[in-house]
Order: C-alpha cells, then sequence, then structure tokens
C-alpha cells in the first residue's frame, strides 16, 4: 500500500498535474494529500523535478505516512531521503506545509511497527528517536530546509517562509489524532498557504 501511494504519486498524479498544466497554463497548481496521501504528494512533487520540471503554487501534506528522514540530507545512513529532491530543486515555488501531532498514533505507532519490521525495540516506538518514525508524528526530520511553528488557531495569521518546509506543530489539541485533518486549524492553514500564491 504505501509503495503503491508512491507510485501512484509519481505516476499518475505527476502526470494528471502535467495534463492540467498543458490544458490550462494559468491555472495555480496546489497538491494536498493526507497519510498515504501525503506519499503521493510527495511523490508527485519528485517527480514534478524531472524535465521539464513543473513547478508547484503549493503543497501541503497533512499527517504524511512517511519516513521523518522523507526530506533529509543524510537519513542517518549515509542517504538522501527519498524525497529530498523535492526540497533540493524547489519544485514548490509557493508555501510548503507539513503538520504533524505527537497524538498521531496511527504513524507515531502503527506506521513506525510496521516500517521497522526488523524489530529494533530500544527506543520509544515512533517518536523522533525512533529511526523509523513518521512525518506525520515528528514532521521533517535531520532536514536544514523546515521551519517549525505552532499550527495557529483558525484566523491568526502566518507568515509561511518559501523554500523551506513550514513544519506546522498541532500537538497538544489543534490536531487530536491522525484522522483530524479538516478541523477549522487545518482548513486556515491551507487556505492561507493558497492565498499566498
Amino acid at each position: 500500500m504505501r509503495d503503491g501511494a508512491g507510485s501512484a504519486g509519481a505516476k499518475g498524479a505527476a502526470q494528471a498535474t502535467r495534463t492540467l498544466r498543458a490544458s490550462y497554463p494559468d491555472l495555480r497548481l496546489h497538491v494536498v494529500g493526507q497519510s498515504l496521501g501525503g506519499r503521493l504528494a510527495a511523490g508527485c512533487a519528485k517527480s514534478l523535478c524531472e524535465s521539464p520540471k513543473l513547478p508547484l503554487d503549493s503543497l501541503t501534506l497533512l499527517e504524511a505516512a512517511f519516513s521523518h528522514f522523507g526530506f533529509s540530507a543524510n537519513n542517518g545512513r549515509g542517504n538522501a531521503g527519498f524525497f529530498r529532491d523535492v526540497v533540493v530543486q524547489q519544485v514548490v515555488k509557493g508555501p510548503f506545509l507539513s503538520t504533524f501531532s505527537a497524538q498521531d498514533t496511527v504513524v507515531g505507532k502503527a506506521y513506525s511497527v510496521m516500517s521497522r519490521l526488523a524489530g529494533d525495540n530500544t527506543r520509544d516506538i515512533g517518536d523522533a528517536k525512533d529511526e523509523f518514525g513518521g512525518i506525520g508524528r515528528n514532521g521533517p526530520l535531520r532536514t536544514s530546509e523546515v521551519s517549525t511553528i505552532r499550527l495557529n488557531s483558525a484566523g491568526t495569521p502566518y507568515e509561511f517562509k518559501n523554500q523551506v518546509i513550514n513544519n506546522l506543530d498541532g500537538s497538544g489539541g489543534l490536531i487530536k489524532d491522525h484522522s483530524d485533518v479538516t478541523n477549522e486549524a487545518i482548513t486556515y492553514a491551507f487556505a492561507s498557504a493558497v492565498a499566498r500564491t
């Protein structure tokens, strides 16, 4: 399922985005995905780095279910994260958002357990110290191009930075669980990103 989401983004969603751009050259392109849909969205963005590069106006990952080292220059084993090109090639010309929450037990526990079938249980499963942790639980780690801020309540303005991942921490009640991505705070953050383009 995990590999299927990435493949669907790299092939299907990216091709659909290129087709849209060809048909509507002035259309603003905003890609958003939740959970494995976040992996699909990141896969789409990575594929859009390929020639001819097609920049997105914004990219929003909501409680994404993939490695918290996915955008890193070094994942701790000397390799770049799978989606590193998205950051390096700056394929997102407007706001790039990623939400995370300590209350996301799906990414924090289930994803991490599935990703570590080899079974290193010497650390807290899923937290920032877990090499198999997910971005929806911890945000992007080992990635210098990140600006971590609190997720705002609806109506509180943002000062999003371009060319970095605006890492929105919804821990403590603004994101109560993995599926809590349609609340007012999330909707306002996404609308704020779109309004900046």
